[in-house]
């Protein structure tokens, strides 16, 4: 087992990832960080969106040679692309409209560091012929200048785009994309990296916390949150968890007892009230009561001969929605909106219910 063990600082915030067992997938991955950091070439970080694409990347930077450089990380799709080339090369003041002043671009200030492209995908065809042009001279240009400067830059790249249809379709260049993966890195989704689960989801627990005692979860908590598909991967778990622990800190978390609207809108549809209600009630003996109702459903045709076979399933889900409500009633002390709550329905919805059953007694 490998244990990984960083911590990050940068721009006042702290990233500290400790006790967190990776499995197979993710230790080769790290194996290979640990190789690229050894090397100046360029690094192509592959995976979904979430995955922990710019950890990988800092992770490069760190245990490089360029770790007393800086670390300079910028998003190809989040700056408007008639302001990336200035925010990428700098630019000289009065090149245009609003440049009052010199600036440098992320090429300079990375300079002796590490330049992180994030989403190189989104790079305008453009510019991806400039950026090729550093990888090739080790210079750039800024904007509304005449001379180049030279800069010392480590490139690592990232996208959760597939290049090579965008190749196909034009929109990315075959030579940048060359120049760029000279190092392979793909960060396989949360959904593939179950064994890893419960440590990330301990770890964030902590984190998220600060000084305040940890929440928990329970087993069927950490069941329902291990199965779920994770479109938004490590990321979505820890904004989950936050959401946990800022709405029910130092408390255990029951997933039968949270409210639809504060879970994934994926998971939702996914959990059946009927399952969550059952699981959260301690039926105590009355669960042996539904179980011999269940078992007389199974056995009617052998206990009743003169029905020919045929199953009363209203009168039987009548009895098995009374003896839940009625064990809910009665692990409440009788209090409807704490039994409604425990049985995951509206106040008024169990009340019709109750009258509808005949158990208002």
């Amino acid at each position: 087992m490998f244990l990984l063990l960083f911590e990050i600082s940068w721009e006042k915030r702290e990233i500290k990832l400790q006790d967190v067992v990776f499995g197979a997938a993710m230790r080769e991955i790290w194996q290979i960080v640990d190789a690229a950091a050894a090397s100046d070439a360029p690094v192509m970080i592959r995976g979904e969106t979430g995955v922990g694409k710019e950890v990988a990347a800092r992770q490069v930077h760190q245990r490089s040679g360029r770790a007393g450089g800086t670390f300079v990380p910028i998003n190809c799709g989040a700056v408007p692309s008639e302001l990336l080339e200035s925010e990428l090369f700098g630019h000289r003041k009065g090149a245009f409209t609003g440049a009052i002043s010199d600036h440098k671009g992320r090429f300079e200030i990375a300079d002796g560091g590490t330049l992180f492209l994030d989403e190189i995908g989104d790079m305008p065809a453009h510019l991806q012929v400039k950026i090729l042009r550093v990888l090739e001279d080790k210079a750039i240009t800024p904007v509304g200048a005449i001379q180049e400067t030279e800069v010392n830059v480590r490139i690592i790249a990232a996208t959760h785009q597939d290049l090579e249809k965008m190749i196909l379709s034009g929109s990315f260049r075959e030579d940048l994309y060359y120049r760029l993966n000279v190092i392979p890195v793909n960060v396989p989704p949360l959904r593939e990296r179950r064994e890893e689960f419960d440590d990330f989801l301990d770890f964030f627990s902590k984190k998220h916390a600060g000084e305040n005692e940890r929440i928990t979860f329970s087993s069927l908590t950490r069941e329902r949150l291990r199965d779920y598909h994770w479109p938004g991967n490590v990321r979505e778990l820890s904004n989950l968890v936050a959401r946990f622990n800022a709405l029910w800190p130092a408390s255990e978390i029951d997933i039968s007892t949270i409210p639809r609207s504060m879970l994934p809108p994926g998971m939702r549809s996914s959990l059946s009230v009927g399952v969550d209600a059952s699981a959260n009630i301690a039926l105590n003996d009355s669960q042996s009561e539904v179980e011999a109702i269940i078992g007389l459903a199974q056995g009617w045709q052998s206990d009743n001969g003169e029905r020919d076979g045929e199953i009363e399933m209203r009168q039987i889900l009548q009895d098995v929605e009374s003896k839940l409500i009625s064990a809910a009633l009665e692990d409440s002390d009788g209090n409807v909106s704490a039994a409604a709550k425990r049985l995951n329905m509206q106040r008024t919805t169990l009340i019709q219910r109750i009258a509808k059953l005949g158990l208002r007694d």
